[in-house]
């Protein structure tokens, strides 16, 4: 069973700006009790993690160079403390409470991964309820909400997706030999349901407002 206690959020960040400190500030506000967020800064030079280094508690930093998405989130997986690990962008927003609906779906040993639905703050009306692959270039496409109630998708969004340590330790981690971001989502996805896992969207609807981010619909 996923316990709150025991959630790590892995943030992978480069040049973020003002957008780190927004995005971990938060995740601070709103994890529950003794989780904790791991911060890889994969070599930036624009300063941005320096906001984070008078920072106490449970907000990690680890400074890298230019490992690569993959890499950075194996990297901080491996020196993260809980049982169930989030990896997340370093420009999106949450709401409160946001981690509930994935800890229950992660609490399905046949889970392997859960995702909030997305919106883009230009265009609130607009919500992706994860993604499915298309035409021979395999081109990304989002998906329409399809139920109230969590459901299957065959690619959940990699800016902030959720799943046990056992399902990262059976899939060895993130594909190292993948260099694009949006690639090495769809390939972890793939290689999850190939593992028998399902990969799940939580559609519980209600994001907030705000300036440069991604805010998920939870």
């Amino acid at each position: 069973m996923s316990h709150a206690g025991s959630l790590s959020v892995i943030v992978i960040s480069r040049n973020e700006g003002k957008e780190l400190r927004r995005t971990v500030e938060n995740l601070d506000d709103t994890l529950p009790e003794g989780g904790e967020i791991v911060v890889v800064d994969d070599g930036s030079t624009d300063g941005s993690a320096d906001l984070l280094v008078r920072r106490r508690g449970r907000v990690k930093l680890h400074r890298t160079h230019s490992l690569g998405v993959a890499r950075a989130r194996n990297f901080g997986a491996r020196r993260a403390r809980g049982n169930t690990l989030v990896f997340a962008d370093a420009h999106i927003g949450l709401g409160k409470l946001w981690w509930r609906p994935l800890l229950e779906i992660l609490n399905d040993p046949k889970v392997g991964g859960a995702a909030p639905a997305v919106t883009d703050p230009p265009r609130m009306e607009e919500k992706g309820y994860g993604l499915r692959l298309q035409g021979p270039d395999l081109e990304v496409a989002w998906l329409r909400k399809k139920a109230r109630v969590p459901f299957p998708a065959p690619i959940v969004p990699g800016c902030c997706m959720a799943m046990r340590r056992d399902v990262f330790e059976a899939m060895d981690g993130w594909d190292e030999g993948m260099l694009q971001r949006g690639g090495v989502d769809n390939e972890a996805c793939v290689r999850l349901w190939l593992l028998g896992f399902d990969l799940m969207i939580a559609p519980e609807p209600g994001p907030r407002l705000g300036r440069n981010h991604i805010f998920l619909a939870l």
